[in-house]
């Protein structure tokens, strides 16, 4: 038999798909600028504007009896915010630092308030006046500094004093002023013994009709 033809060649390979062009790298995120808050106001933007300032409560604490080693963030706001009265998100720390443990913080308004309401303020700061501050789980703080937002109301504060100084003003007033009444009778009195004696003595005369001494002198 004839031999069998040579089997047809292959075709070539498809050629292979160019290589697909580098993409760019995407743009950087773009950041808005904002201005700088204002004096007693810190930033707390939203996504809608990024650049809200709110008014803030800043406030110092020393922990005399407490050990840095111990400090926990979100244990300390949780029992700061306990002890103050305040939701947890109005309380922002801004440093911490050893010596037992200082603690520099500030206190912002409710979520979606820009401002404090006055009775916040003033029961904030009839809080903070006394002093000291019992903090769960860290001990008795001193309270070494607090500021208030510029222009906020304030039933504590009378010309500057806080509630303790007033009261001890008071009470110093009401003494120095018992004091002098009691002078002014006493010396009144003095007065009035002496001048019946200079009379009873007739040392002393006076005019019925003006109630003067007679004469250019005191004497007779």
């Amino acid at each position: 038999p004839p031999p069998s033809p040579p089997p047809p060649p292959s075709p070539p390979p498809p050629p292979s798909p160019p290589p697909a062009p580098l993409q760019p790298p995407p743009p950087p995120p773009i950041i808005e600028s904002c201005p700088a808050c204002p004096s007693g106001q810190e930033r707390r933007g939203t996504e809608a504007d990024p650049c809200i300032c709110v008014d803030a409560l800043r406030v110092g604490l020393n922990f005399p009896d407490a050990d840095i080693s111990t400090y926990d963030d979100t244990t300390f706001a949780e029992s700061l915010s306990a002890a103050l009265g305040v939701p947890l998100e109005s309380i922002v720390i801004v440093s911490v630092r050893a010596g037992s443990i200082m603690v520099d913080f500030v206190i912002l308004p409710p979520a979606g308030s820009i401002k404090f309401k006055s009775d916040a303020v003033s029961s904030l700061e009839r809080v903070l006046s006394l002093g000291t501050l019992d903090v769960q789980g860290y001990g008795a703080a001193v309270v070494t500094s607090f500021e208030l937002p510029p222009g906020a109301s304030s039933d504590v504060l009378i010309l500057g004093l806080s509630l303790i100084e007033v009261c001890i003003c008071s009470i110093l007033f009401v003494f120095v002023a018992i004091f002098l009444v009691f002078y002014w009778r006493r010396s009144k009195s003095k007065v009035d013994f002496l001048r019946t004696k200079l009379i009873e003595t007739d040392h002393l005369s006076f005019d019925p009709e003006s109630g003067y001494p007679k004469g250019d002198g005191v004497w007779k």
